[in-house]
């Protein structure tokens, strides 16, 4: 049985308000999870170590898969825009021609500013709370984060990295 455009369009749509969703709850679930750690870096474990500041190990790779979740939601949202795209396209062909939300620059403009402003806070968020571990674990365990330690490099790479990804959301991915 063939699938008119309005039913593919109108469930491309309801694809990009499902992942649109998916992406806020990683968001919001990363910002908990790491205000969690945040808050408790004053709690004391058995042994006298921060409890947190020995989780603050684990934030740069809990920020990688942050960003790479957010990446690809973002990827699969822009690669659905570009149908819907086609489809507004494809079924404006009557004598009056109807808007298009995402071809016409006159409702895309704002939005497409509002979404870079959503990735600066979210590379913004993985900045802070890699700061905020990053000297957690020091004050702990500095003996781990000496210049010349490889686990306070690959902390420090992860973290960068995870801000590269989430930053490389904010290209056009059509």
């Amino acid at each position: 049985m063939p699938v008119d455009l309005n039913a593919r369009y109108s469930n491309a749509w309801s694809e990009v308000n499902t992942r649109l969703g998916l992406r806020q709850n990683a968001i919001s679930v990363y910002a908990t999870l790491m205000s969690f750690v945040v808050a408790g870096m004053g709690l004391k474990g058995p042994t006298g170590a921060s409890i947190a500041s020995l989780i603050a190990f684990l934030v740069p790779v809990l920020s990688l898969l942050f960003a790479l979740l957010v990446f690809m939601h973002d990827r699969i949202i822009g690669n659905l825009c570009t149908f819907i795209k086609e489809c507004e396209v494809l079924g404006n062909t009557g004598t009056t021609p109807l808007p298009n939300y995402l071809t016409d620059p006159k409702w895309s403009k704002h939005d497409n500013r509002i979404r870079k402003w959503h990735h600066v806070v979210c590379a913004g968020l993985v900045v802070v709370f890699n700061v905020l571990a990053f000297f957690a674990a020091n004050a702990a365990r500095p003996d781990l984060f000496a210049w010349n330690s490889v686990i306070m490099w690959a902390q420090f790479g992860l973290a960068i990295l995870a801000v590269v990804i989430v930053l490389l959301t904010m290209r056009p991915s059509t």
